[in-house]
């Protein structure tokens, strides 16, 4: 059996579900790792952690590093392999302490093109420069994916979940009133600036509402 130090222990995550079900990514980032273990003469194990989003990049909810980085802190990993940088994160703090962890202990890094050793201060900084670009890179991501959103939501597409009562979604995805429904809203407007709202309406409203769910 190989000893830890010739096992190249290959880390495979996507940072959304679509990522994971394009059929490509989980499985490329596992077939290069497997590659690199070859050209380096060493025996692999996998770890998925499957999809982990970058909106949350943060420990709590990727179990497999966790207990790749309890592992690499015994000194029992001494050889990872990541498809590129940002699989490891691509928040700041969390990819120091992830960088911390692995020079502390003498783990070296692999990607298709790299070996990097942290240990060095040359590939510390350059590790650490990465990790700020990929941090501002998805900053960016998602204030482009928020503004297309809200650009969305002027023209009146309906960006998901339950759509207000009163209203439907048409075949373009636009809100548009409901007939039928709207005409409870109207009413309850009406008794609302009148004060007259009653107990058998406000029923009457919640039934409505169901119907409306069925």
């Amino acid at each position: 059996m190989s000893k830890s130090k010739d096992i190249l222990h290959i880390y495979t995550r996507v940072s959304t579900d679509h990522q994971m079900n394009d059929g490509t990514s989980l499985d490329s980032q596992l077939k290069f790792g497997k590659q690199k273990a070859k050209s380096l003469g060493m025996e692999f194990e996998h770890h998925d952690e499957r999809s982990a989003s970058s909106s949350k990049d943060h420990l709590d909810n990727r179990p497999v590093i966790r207990e790749l980085l309890a592992r690499i802190s015994e000194g029992e990993i001494k050889h990872i392999y990541i498809y590129s940088l940002d699989r490891l994160s691509r928040n700041t703090t969390t990819s120091t302490f992830i960088r911390e962890t692995l020079r502390k202990n003498g783990c070296t890094l692999y990607t298709n093109t790299n070996e990097t050793n942290l240990e060095s201060h040359e590939q510390n900084l350059l590790f650490g420069i990465i990790s700020e670009i990929s941090q501002y890179e998805n900053m960016l991501r998602k204030e482009r994916l928020n503004h297309g959103k809200r650009v969305k939501a002027r023209q009146g597409y309906w960006m998901g979940g339950p759509t207000p009562f009163g209203y439907k979604k048409s075949t373009r995805n636009k809100l548009i009133l409901d007939k039928e429904q709207s005409e409870w809203v109207e009413r309850i407007f009406r008794w609302y600036s009148e004060g007259i709202v009653s107990h058998e309406d406000k029923k009457e409203v919640r039934r409505e509402r169901i119907n409306k769910k069925r």
